[in-house]
């Protein structure tokens, strides 16, 4: 049997008419003439979900073809060429070019929606902590040159739409868990005392791409999140990527966490890698213990019919006395990225942190939604103990029969000599 990671499946015109159909249906219930699906410009984006391809703007109408705005020159030209060399075909096919909010109000006006009611995807909801990502200037003077058409955000409907997957779907996301599941086995075998950060970083992505996957292209995680030294609280990429400096070089009785993101034809999974460099200590074991816990309580809640707030308070129930919930999120919905818990920050355990002045305003969102077949999760539990920490997690798919793990190596901490 062929793994998922050696195949390179493609979506189908099929898959693009269900979606259309889907969208259609959409502009109905809501009542709208057409959507507008503003592309952000980070790897999630709402918007090739109608278009298959590069990042823009797209305009959806109830009835045609819609249209892809784009601000990229080098988008265009792709289109041509995948023409010119017989590559599956473009789903959208009417391409044009605008930089400005004027530019793109202008194009609106070309298309008869100067008195339209109109959906607008990217208002709010946005990536984390953001609140949409529409830039003020650009959403200013789309206003200004249709003052008698009606906006209406549909951010938060639209992501519930297609937050839920196809097979075809699901085939992309299988393909990206398999090529994170190859990247755990080789972090695994390259991690030892001697080798820099810089070095398992190398090995981890040279997996990914090399079998058709990308990295995070995320500037706060990108390519992936990498963390080493006696204790792991901090998060996001290797320090040395934004900070310069020499590589940190790994020693004997270091942790190493790590989130490999491992993206196929836009459809992500990440898996989350906790490396003991020697034997580790009661409070990381105990840790690890409480944070496997969680995963299994996660995993066992998200059944169809669940609200997303009730699989987070399943999750929390293994914490008590000593073991709290560590730094980021208990889960997260992938493709798209938008539901989360909340981020909890556990500086208390950070040498210092009670000196510090901050506020946690991340309460998380989406606690209200319905669990549903086809939907995928990134169920990642993070556990402190006295001061150490145990982080995993993986990729999960939810079916009508329950939630299936397709990660298995980073959901468990792992012990390498030291």
């Amino acid at each position: 049997m062929v793994r998922a990671a050696n195949t390179y499946p493609e979506l189908s015109l099929a898959e693009r008419d269900r979606r259309w159909g889907l969208l259609r249906r959409f502009l109905e219930e809501q009542g709208l003439d057409c959507l507008v699906v503003a592309g952000p410009l980070e790897t999630r984006h709402p918007d090739r979900y109608i278009t298959n391809f590069l990042t823009g703007w797209v305009v959806f109408p109830k009835a045609g073809a819609p249209v892809l705005i784009t601000p990229r020159g080098y988008a265009i030209t792709q289109a041509l060429e995948i023409a010119r060399m017989g590559e599956a075909p473009m789903w959208v096919t009417d391409l044009r070019h605008a930089r400005t909010g004027r530019e793109l109000g202008k194009h609106l006006k070309s298309l008869a929606y100067e008195r339209s009611k109109i959906g607008v995807v990217g208002l709010s909801m946005g990536e984390l902590s953001v609140e949409g990502w529409i830039p003020y200037r650009t959403w200013a003077d789309v206003l200004e040159e249709l003052p008698n058409a009606s906006f209406i955000d549909v951010t938060r409907p639209y992501v519930e739409l297609v937050s839920v997957k196809s097979e075809e779907e699901l085939q992309m996301v299988r393909k990206a868990a398999d090529v994170a599941e190859l990247a755990c086995e080789e972090m695994l075998r390259v991690v030892k005392p001697g080798i820099r950060e810089s070095d398992v970083v190398a090995a981890v992505m040279n997996v990914v791409y090399g079998h058709g996957c990308v990295g995070s292209l995320l500037p706060h995680l990108g390519p992936l999140i990498l963390q080493s030294g006696p204790s792991t609280f901090g998060g996001g990429p290797p320090r040395w990527v934004t900070r310069g400096g020499e590589p940190r070089m790994l020693k004997k009785g270091d942790f190493l966490r790590a989130e490999i993101f491992s993206i196929y034809g836009g459809y992500e999974a990440q898996a989350h890698m906790y490396i003991s460099l020697g034997t580790p200590d009661d409070n990381t074991l105990r840790a690890a213990e409480v944070a496997r816990a969680s995963y299994d309580e996660g995993v066992k809640a998200l059944m169809p019919g669940a609200l997303f707030s009730g699989v987070k308070a399943a999750m929390e129930k293994p914490f008590a006395g000593d073991a709290k919930v560590g730094t980021g999120t208990l889960i997260h919905s992938l493709n798209i990225c938008y539901f989360s818990s909340e981020s909890n920050i556990a500086i208390s355990d950070v040498a210092g942190g009670d000196k510090l002045k901050w506020a946690q305003s991340d309460r998380g969102r989406g606690g209200d939604i319905v669990i549903q077949a086809g939907m995928v999760f990134e169920v990642e539990p993070k556990c402190s103990v006295n001061g150490r920490v145990a982080y995993l997690g993986g990729t999960v798919v939810v079916t009508e029969k329950g939630a299936v793990e397709l990660n298995e190596i980073s959901t468990r901490i792992h012990t390498v000599k030291g």
